[in-house]
């Protein structure tokens, strides 16, 4: 009995002494604390939480980062995003703080989470694992982000130059007009059909267009409108919407066309993610298009419309 109480007693030492050896490690060496915690061995730490950010287009991408900082505020986690090198480089665009720019995190080991549908605020996303997370999809829903709207505000400030870009262009229309206090912008983007996609999809008639100018006009009376036209196909919003109160933009990039709209004080969207984008930037009345998306069509899929268009927003029919 001796014998076995003296083998316990060895042991609890040995334990002991194996426990204080590693706490004298951890102090002495950082990095072997550094890469425990790395490894998703601290259950106290601030996890990490990433995005597949920079596929698709502008709207794409800012719908993408968005979400991610939304769903990372609520999640209690720590969001970043790697540099833009796919079409447009939000961060000549925008003043993006979430960008890591020196990163030797292992991306690549993450845990990854998709969604189960686009425009959809997905459950999948609440109470994460404990470790660090990359998540999957397009993340189209403003209610992933609504609790952050002002930090999403000023992440999507313009750079300098765009922003100067855009204030020249309307200040030029506003020096045109001769009552300049009672001038409205209403930002406008079309967007057409692919004519090279067999996709069955979406596009707003010019008859949607007329009823959503005289909706916006009995919003806002008393005042002078001033209808700014961006899209896809400039030369059928020439044939089709241009008149004395209304401004068809000149071929230029996308992002500058973004800036200028976005720089509006209320905002028309047909169908798209450019133009849902720039609509929420305004942060005026935005009026959009009842029937996006078609039954049966690619779009419909995973689409929820209370999820996708805020509330405040105003659906009109063509």
């Amino acid at each position: 009995m001796a014998i076995s109480r003296l083998f316990r007693k060895f042991k609890i030492l040995q334990y002991l002494g194996a426990i204080l050896f590693l706490f004298s490690l951890l102090k002495l060496y950082p990095s072997i604390k550094n890469r425990l915690i790395g490894q998703g061995l601290d259950a106290n730490r601030t996890y990490m939480l990433t995005v597949n950010h920079d596929s698709g287009r502008l709207g794409n991408k800012m719908f993408k980062y968005a979400s991610l900082l939304g769903i990372a505020k609520r999640e209690g986690r720590k969001p970043f995003v790697l540099p833009y090198t796919q079409d447009v480089d939000m961060e000549s665009v925008f003043n993006l703080t979430f960008v890591a720019h020196h990163t030797q995190f292992n991306i690549g080991s993450w845990e990854e989470i998709e969604e189960t549908e686009y425009a959809y605020e997905d459950p999948i996303f609440r109470n994460l694992p404990k470790t660090d997370i990359k998540l999957w999809g397009y993340l189209q829903s403003w209610k992933y982000f609504h609790s952050i709207e002002h930090v999403l505000r000023r992440e999507f400030t313009f750079t300098p130059v765009y922003k100067s870009e855009a204030d020249g262009i309307l200040n030029d229309i506003r020096e045109k007009h001769q009552n300049k206090d009672q001038i409205v912008f209403v930002g406008v983007h079309v967007r057409r059909r692919d004519e090279h996609s067999t996709k069955i999809t979406c596009e707003a008639p010019k008859s949607f267009f007329t009823n959503a100018f005289q909706k916006m006009r009995s919003l806002l009376p008393g005042k002078t409108l001033i209808f700014i036209v961006s899209g896809n196909d400039l030369s059928w919003c020439e044939r089709n919407l241009a008149n004395n109160d209304t401004v068809v933009l000149q071929p230029s990039s996308s992002a500058f066309h973004f800036a200028i709209l976005a720089s509006c004080d209320h905002f028309v969207v047909s169908v798209g993610t450019f133009g849902w984008w720039a609509g929420w930037l305004t942060g005026g009345h935005v009026i959009y298009y009842k029937k996006f998306p078609l039954p049966l069509s690619y779009e419909a899929i995973g689409f929820h419309i209370d999820d996708y268009y805020p509330a405040s927003w105003i659906s009109v029919d063509d």
